[in-house]
């Protein structure tokens, strides 16, 4: 993707116009680049019909450049203001500046973790914690996201960080927190992940005190997104966050646990999303997308994929272990 921000002065600089043409030139050959135009203190109709400044630039840059040369900048201008842009108007920068980190994002569609190509049954899950962290609290809320193992929390957890994480100044997501916390200096390692993750770069931890700390002054003024994922002791919670207390207004925790028992944090309150197993139709619908890359089988195979459905459900409800019956 390429961003042209578009001042009054644009034009003074024969680099920068020799620049709009070769992204010009890229997004012919390439239809996937995309090109958002900006206009900071400058019409739009002026780029295009090059007028104002531009007509002064090209009429001072005509003595020093080709014809072609002045033609090839010409007809770079009338193209990209063609394409819809932002424009700053008579607005705080400010805000023009985050609109324009929002329609990047829209743009490019971003993601951070991947999920599974094929998703049944997650839909209603993924609402209803889109819709919890969209509300505009006071105060610092906590979800728990409960199930039996392989029902797909963490996959639901995934999907909700990849479509909610770009609304945060900060963002982690630790995985795996049960077993990283079993190793040597485990917790510290999940310590050091989040620190890395809100701060950027190395950040050194002595011991699980001085984590907690570090923690402490880099989240007390940021509103963050957080994701525990595969928590079963309220100890992992309390060193790697202490729950949330400093955390600044606005903030999400959410924590992905097998163990029901962490749904109360000595009186922090939080919301509970507990995840069922698939009914029989969407564990059919589900195998028969990783076996045959469709919704529904043919009659060929329909009775017998129905059988290894419901035996698939019996014994695992996971989204990766398909490949057992396939």
């Amino acid at each position: 993707m390429s961003l042209i921000v578009f001042s009054s002065d644009f034009a003074s600089s024969s680099w920068c116009l020799d620049e709009v043409a070769m992204i010009m030139e890229h997004k012919k050959h390439h239809a996937g680049h995309i090109v958002l135009p900006v206009f900071y203190d400058v019409d739009p109709s002026e780029v295009q019909k090059q007028t104002g400044d531009l007509a002064e630039a090209f009429s001072r840059d005509g003595k020093l450049f080709k014809d072609e040369k002045i033609e090839g900048w010409r007809s770079a201008l009338c193209k990209v203001t063609n394409l819809a842009g932002m424009v700053l108007h008579n607005r705080p920068e400010s805000g023009f500046i985050q609109d324009i980190v929002k329609k990047v994002g829209e743009m490019l569609k971003r993601t951070i973790l991947h999920v599974p190509s094929y998703l049944v049954g997650v839909d209603a899950q993924v609402k209803g914690i889109n819709n919890w962290i969209q509300d505009k609290p006071k105060d610092v809320n906590i979800a728990v996201i409960c199930g039996i193992g392989g029902v797909g929390k963490t996959t639901i957890a995934k999907t909700v960080f990849n479509l909610n994480f770009e609304q945060f100044d900060c963002w982690s997501f630790l995985k795996d927190v049960r077993e990283t916390s079993k190793q040597y200096n485990g917790l510290v390692q999940l310590q050091m992940q989040l620190l890395s993750d809100m701060k950027g770069g190395f950040h050194k931890i002595n011991n699980v005190d001085d984590g907690t700390i570090q923690i402490r002054y880099a989240t007390r003024f940021k509103k963050v997104l957080i994701v525990l994922d595969d928590v079963d002791d309220v100890g992992q919670l309390k060193s790697i966050l202490e729950m949330g207390k400093w955390l600044y207004k606005g903030s999400r925790i959410i924590i992905t646990t097998r163990n029901g028992r962490l749904q109360s944090f000595h009186d922090q309150p939080c919301k509970e999303f507990r995840i069922l197993p698939l009914h029989d139709s969407e564990s059919l619908q589900l195998f028969t997308w990783h076996a045959f890359r469709q919704s529904q089988p043919s009659e060929y195979y329909l009775q017998t994929l129905k059988n290894r459905a419901l035996l698939w459900r019996a014994t695992t409800c996971s989204q990766s272990n398909w490949l057992f019956f396939v």
